[in-house]
């Protein structure tokens, strides 16, 4: 139980650290881009729009070439519903 409880306040310690590190990249106008620096800010972005209920279904997507085995440095986040 102990391990349990401290790894739920660690996530909403990380999620909280994420909100506020999202900044405008969480407005809510949809017409804005939502670019993030790597996969996992993008992920968290989405699952705390998600728990907000102001995203259904979502993906992060990686923009520009990179060669193989190079992981993107531009993720964008798309929204479906």
């Amino acid at each position: 139980m102990t391990v349990v409880r401290k790894a739920a306040s660690v996530g909403v310690l990380a999620a909280a650290i994420a909100v506020a590190g999202a900044g405008t990249a969480l407005a809510d106008d949809p017409g804005t881009p939502r670019l993030y620096s790597s996969y996992g800010e993008c992920m968290t972005a989405g699952n705390i729009l998600a728990q907000q209920g102001k995203a259904h279904v979502f993906e992060c997507v990686a923009l520009g070439a990179t060669p193989p085995g190079v992981p993107s440095s531009v993720w964008q986040l798309i929204i479906h519903s």
